[in-house]
């Protein structure tokens, strides 16, 4: 998938298609996936892609454009060949489109059966209960998906989770056991960030009742103590869930696997942000990504030396990653289908139930 493909929405099965990424699918990964399995974080997204002048690499791979809910599921079907994936979805988080992502995030749980596509509604912490309650009515959603961009009165670079996720916010989720899918914010620390720490650990104390999944593994993307440190802090908040998307680095993964176990880990895609192909580096304790056909460079961004065209989906070495933390954590075959599977499936089936959709 070129850059310019993958700004569009198109993945095309190419001859880098079939010579790479397929050779590097058959080989590494199908086998060790399970036939089914559950995407608990995606994008989906009707909204045109952002007019301003992107900033953040992230925003940069897309264009800031989202997958339409047909592209979602056709990319799961050319990525994962033979294989039934079926994802929990919810729109980019860009305040000034939020009514318009969650409405089309609710449009598409409409054309789909609640066994095969579930939702979260994006949240403003400014909504009163009322309206919270109103917008999450308005669709067959299972829970919130926070986001550091969202509290618009604090800089970005300030806020804590509980800018993002008010107390009141809280205590409406947790008396409904809702999920909520959270994006620690604090980027120069992530998950080690003290009141990310605390305040998870409040999270953790006052709602039992709340399922709280820690995305990316807490932004623990790098092989740094404090990483491994927060992680183990954490452990003992058992009430509090993982997921290891746009994470490959296998040490964290590790330490994750012992200290939580099996049954807190689900698998997430964040597509399309990881259909870029390319790889990882860990520079000093900060990630870098060499993202083939990049058309920039900045602090997150190389291009690959020229010539160099072996490159497959980023999505591909995160599941890659896992696999071979599972293998040095001794995980059974039954370990790794609760990950990719069961604990999700369970996860959205009691929250369903609780909410009688």
């Amino acid at each position: 998938m070129s850059i310019p493909d993958l700004r569009k929405g198109f993945l095309a099965p190419n001859r880098h298609y079939f010579d790479v990424d397929m050779a590097f699918y058959q080989e590494r990964l199908k086998g060790f996936l399970p036939e089914k399995f559950i995407d608990i974080h995606g994008h989906i997204s009707a909204c045109e892609p952002a007019s301003e002048p992107p900033t953040d690499w992230a925003v940069r791979v897309t264009n800031a454009r989202g997958l339409r809910i047909e592209e979602y599921f056709d990319w799961q079907i050319k990525m994962f060949p033979g294989k039934d994936v079926r994802p929990l979805v919810f729109g980019h988080p860009r305040p000034e489109r939020i009514e318009e992502e969650n409405a089309y995030v609710a449009e598409s749980l409409t054309k789909y059966g609640s066994d095969r596509l579930w939702g979260l509604l994006l949240e403003s912490p400014y909504w009163s209960v009322q309206e919270l309650e109103k917008r999450f009515k308005a669709g067959r959603f299972l829970g919130l998906k926070p986001y550091p961009t969202m509290p618009t009165r604090v800089p970005t670079k300030d806020v804590k989770i509980f800018d993002m996720l008010p107390h009141e916010h809280l205590e409406w989720a947790n008396e409904h056991r809702l999920i909520v899918m959270l994006h620690v914010p604090r980027g120069d620390r992530r998950i080690a960030d003290e009141f990310n720490l605390t305040q998870l650990e409040e999270i953790n104390r006052r709602y039992p009742k709340l399922k709280l999944i820690i995305a990316h593994i807490g932004r623990a993307y790098t092989n740094t103590p404090d990483g491994h440190d927060a992680i183990k802090r954490l452990a003992q908040c058992t009430n509090l869930l993982w997921d290891f998307c746009a994470n490959d680095c296998q040490p964290i993964m590790e330490t994750l696997i012992k200290a939580v176990g099996p049954k807190r880990i689900m698998y997430g895609s964040d597509l399309p942000i990881l259909a870029f192909r390319g790889q990882r580096l860990d520079v000093k304790g900060e990630y870098v990504n060499v993202i083939y056909q990049a058309d920039w460079e900045d602090k997150r961004t190389r291009r690959p030396a020229a010539g160099d065209d072996q490159y497959t989906f980023f999505l591909y070495q995160q599941i890659d990653s896992f696999r071979k933390a599972a293998e040095n954590c001794g995980l059974s075959r039954g370990d790794v289908e609760d990950v990719f599977y069961r604990n999700s499936a369970q996860l959205l089936g009691e929250t369903a139930a609780a909410l009688r959709w």
